[in-house]
């Protein structure tokens, strides 16, 4: 879980501006569906 709020403390919040919470979870929310669409690096983990 702190890996999680660390990420959104460096990702998401600085610079922004939220007029209210329901401001905070809309941004979060468009936010999050692009964060998720990024491909991430390969570990190089064999299955099995």
């Amino acid at each position: 879980m702190e890996r999680a709020n660390g990420y959104l403390e460096t990702s998401f919040l600085p610079g922004r501006v939220f007029a209210s919470p329901a401001d905070f979870n809309a941004q979060l929310s468009t936010w999050l569906t692009r964060a998720n669409q990024r491909q991430h690096r390969a570990l190089g983990l064999s299955a099995g």
